[in-house]
């Protein structure tokens, strides 16, 4: 059985512990992240889609080639420590891009 995804648009994760956790291609469109902790978390090619970030701890999560098309990033934490944010697609808001 090939690599399964974890399918979680529009969930609410409002202040959840995901911190070191392997969300390799999770799918958080829509979805309610803000204060989560996600330190250290793999979020690679995960979709973020018009997902709401605001006050995340994102430090040192992996984002290489996540879409990030309107995600709201504001007041995030770790910004410049996340690894690939240069891969991102989409354009995302409150995140320096």
């Amino acid at each position: 059985m090939g690599q399964m995804k974890f399918d979680s648009s529009g969930g609410n994760f409002e202040g959840a512990d995901f911190e070191g956790a392997d969300l390799n291609i999770a799918s958080f469109i829509f979805g309610n992240l803000q204060g989560a902790n996600l330190r250290n978390t793999n979020l690679y090619r995960a979709e973020l889609i018009q997902a709401d970030l605001t006050g995340a701890d994102l430090t040192g999560a992996d984002l290489t080639d996540a879409e990030v098309d309107g995600a709201n990033f504001a007041a995030v934490k770790g910004l410049d420590t996340v690894k690939g944010f240069n891969t991102v697609k989409g354009k995302c808001k409150s995140c320096g891009q």
